[in-house]
Order: C-alpha cells, then structure tokens, then sequence
C-alpha cells in the first residue's frame, strides 16, 4: 500500500491544496465504494455458485 501524501506547509495555500487532494480521495473512495456494492448487489440475480459466493462475502 502507497502512503497518502499529507504533509501541509504552514502556509495557508498548502492547507488548501491538502484540504483539495483529501477530498478528492475521500470522493474516490465513496466511488469505489458505490460500485463495489452495486456490483455485489447486481451479481446476485446474474450469478450463481461458489465463486459468486466468495466474491460476495468479499464484496461485503
């Protein structure tokens, strides 16, 4: 896993840009998040087995 950037200046420009960049990763985690329950949730009418299983209990 890479480690997240976080080191702000003590400038008030740098605050921002931090603020900006943990809000977009904070966006792209939801994304993610909505996808990976959207496709758990769809899966289950179109897929059937152990390995729609597994990948279900792992999407949870």
């Amino acid at each position: 896993m890479t480690a997240i950037n976080t080191d702000v200046l003590a400038d008030p420009d740098s605050c921002r840009e931090g603020v900006r960049y943990l809000t977009r990763l904070a966006e792209a985690n939801h994304a993610t998040g909505t996808a990976l329950n959207k496709a758990r949730s769809e899966s289950e009418s179109d897929w059937e087995g152990s390995a729609s299983e597994a990948f279900r209990e792992q999407a949870a």
